[in-house]
This record gives structure tokens, C-alpha cells and sequence, in this order.
């Protein structure tokens, strides 16, 4: 592990207390091949960490210069309940995806009964007649959320579903790599991920008082979904915030499938390609891997995510099964471990 010039900044700063320009070092390169030439003669493998501070993907920010378009995008559902007669809807200044006005009895919206407003919404503000009975008017909007206020690295998170994106990391930190150690490359083991994340989730998960639900996008989202599963991802999009009848799960399902797929496939299937490329592995580890709702809010599926790794990884630095589950304790631990005690 080499010193990248790592030190404590302004607290509120972005990338606040990292180097941004450590994949720039000439020195940092030279130390990095004096040491893997010493950990050769030591019989020892080289392992590479592909980001300074995690999560990775951000190549220290280097990812979002010139291109916020690849900073992570929501799709947010904006809900107005408008009572009988007519009412005046603004769109604002996020980007609009679809407007539906959608009908509610006993609090599930029908799909079938809804009424399309995007063409409407499009001019930036319209006036509408709300039928009988009870209805809600549905915003669906594109908008790039705060992400970098964090546990770890304060950074922007990049978007993990988009490939240029990803592209764009692997350019300008795994070829770097590869250029400057040149020979050298062939004596790297692998090279490690480190938590990978989606950005979307983080308002309610860190106490933002008030967020606005919301799901990860990307521009490949829509003609993904509709290759895969024959149909419009826009008849999807309401069931991922209201309850729209028995075909609810189906639906949230099918998004959920998809963007799992360009996780797997335009993250770590990206670095997979190019470490086989070079002739090394690709490894690394997800964020919170203990729950399985975790995998869905963070990360997609960790099983389509490990089958584009060679190595998958897990991070336990703080488990210990005999304190979670005594049964489980019992087969993995003997019976004079004092841990089991």
C-alpha cells in the first residue's frame, strides 16, 4: 500500500481528503514498481486497489470532470393529489420522463384507467380537469441527487449502470496502469473493487429528512428493458411507487432484473473484460453484503455481479457468526473455541 498523498482538507470540500492527481505521480509510479519488484523477490503477489478511498469509480473525481452527465441519475416520482376541477402543474427544472394522472380506489392506482400528460407536461406547465372520484398526478423526473456527503470518501458517486461511464474509470486508471508498469503488469495478481454503489438511496439512508423516492437510471435503462422484456419500460415505472393491482410485483420485478443486468454486465463485466485482456483477475467486494435487501438498494444482484468476477469478494471485517446465530455457531465453530463460549 503506498502513501498517495492522502491528508485531510476542508471538511465540506468534495474529495476532501484525497489526491486527485495521484494516477498523475511519476513518483508514486516508481515506488509502485520499486515495491513490486521487491514483493517479487519476497515470493509475495501483487494485489491493485483501483481507487484512492471507496467507492470505486470515481478515479478521485477524475471520472466527473468534463461529464456530469456520468454522475449518478434518479428517476424520482414527483406526486400531486388534486381535488375535482382544474389544477395548474408546473414541471421545474428537473428533466421529465412521464407525466400520468392515474386513478385511485382503495389505494391502488389503476394503470389501465390512467390518463398520459406527457405531451402535455412537455411545454413546461399546463392546466388539466380532474375527473370524478380520486386521482393523482404522477411526475416521473430525472435529476442528479447529492451523493457525496458520506460515511466514506466524500465524493460524487458515478453512475455504475452507464458504460461510458465505466469506460472512462478503466481509461484513465486501469490503463494507466498498464502503461506505466508495462512489463511489470504480468506480475499483478489482480486488480480490486472496492463497494461499487448506486446514489439514489443514500438521502433516506443517511436521515435526509423528507427525500423523494426514487430509483437509479441510466440512459440504456429504457431499450434494455423493452429488448428483454417486450415491453415499454414506461408501463413499469408506476408500479415502482404505488401499488397498481396484482401485476405490481411482475412489474417491479422486471425493472429490477434489468438494471441488475447493467450493473453486472457494464461495471464488472467491463473490468472483467479488460483484466482478461491483460492477463490478470478482476476481484473486489459490494457494499453491506449482510442483508439481501442491501444488494437491491445498493448494488443489483450480488449473484449476476460475482458471476463477472474472478475472485468475488466479501467483506467481513466485522463478523462473527457466533454472535448472530447460535445454530449457526455450532457448525462452524468447535466446541472449546472460547468464541463460542
Amino acid at each position: 500500500v503506498l502513501d498517495v498523498g492522502v491528508r485531510p482538507k476542508d471538511p465540506d470540500a468534495e474529495e476532501m481528503w484525497l489526491n486527485p492527481d495521484y494516477m498523475e505521480d511519476p513518483e508514486l509510479f516508481e515506488k509502485l514498481r520499486q515495491t513490486m519488484a521487491e514483493l517479487k523477490k519476497r515470493g509475495r503477489q501483487v494485489w491493485i486497489y483501483d481507487e484512492v478511498g471507496y467507492p470505486s469509480a470515481s478515479a478521485a473525481g477524475k471520472v466527473l470532470e468534463g461529464h456530469p452527465e456520468y454522475g449518478v441519475w434518479a428517476l424520482g416520482c414527483r406526486t400531486l393529489y388534486p381535488k375535482e376541477g382544474a389544477i395548474s402543474v408546473e414541471i421545474g427544472d428537473k428533466l421529465l420522463e412521464s407525466c400520468l394522472a392515474l386513478p385511485l380506489h382503495q389505494g391502488i392506482a389503476s394503470l389501465e384507467n390512467g390518463i398520459d400528460l406527457t405531451d402535455r407536461a412537455s411545454s413546461g406547465s399546463f392546466t388539466w380537469t380532474v375527473p370524478e372520484g380520486d386521482w393523482i398526478i404522477c411526475l416521473y423526473e430525472r435529476y442528479h441527487p447529492d451523493t457525496w456527503k458520506r460515511h466514506n470518501a466524500r465524493r460524487r458517486n458515478v453512475n455504475i449502470m452507464d458504460r461510458d461511464a465505466i469506460a472512462r474509470f478503466i481509461e484513465i486508471t486501469h490503463e494507466r496502469y498498464a502503461k506505466e508498469l508495462g512489463p511489470q503488469l504480468q506480475d499483478v495478481e489482480l486488480f480490486f473493487t472496492d463497494e461499487p454503489q448506486f446514489g439514489v438511496t443514500e438521502p433516506w439512508i443517511y436521515g435526509k429528512e423528507k427525500a423523494d423516492p426514487a430509483v437509479q437510471w441510466c440512459d440504456e435503462l429504457p431499450s434494455a428493458f423493452e429488448a428483454k422484456k417486450g415491453y415499454s419500460i414506461q408501463k413499469a415505472i408506476p408500479a415502482l411507487f404505488y401499488d397498481v393491482g396484482p401485476e405490481t410485483s411482475r412489474y417491479r420485478y422486471d425493472f429490477y432484473d434489468v438494471q441488475s443486468d447493467l450493473v453486472a454486465e457494464n461495471y464488472f463485466g467491463q473490468l472483467q473484460d479488460w483484466c482478461h485482456e491483460h492477463g490478470v483477475w478482476s476481484s473486489g467486494h459490494m457494499l453491506l453484503e449482510e442483508s439481501l435487501l442491501h444488494h437491491l438498494m445498493w448494488t443489483g444482484s450480488f449473484m449476476k455481479n460475482w458471476s463477472r468476477m474472478d475472485l468475488p469478494g466479501v467483506d467481513l471485517l466485522l463478523a462473527d457468526p457466533s454472535k448472530v446465530d447460535p445454530e449457526m455457531a455450532k457448525q462452524s465453530l468447535p466446541g472449546d473455541d472460547p468464541r463460542y463460549k
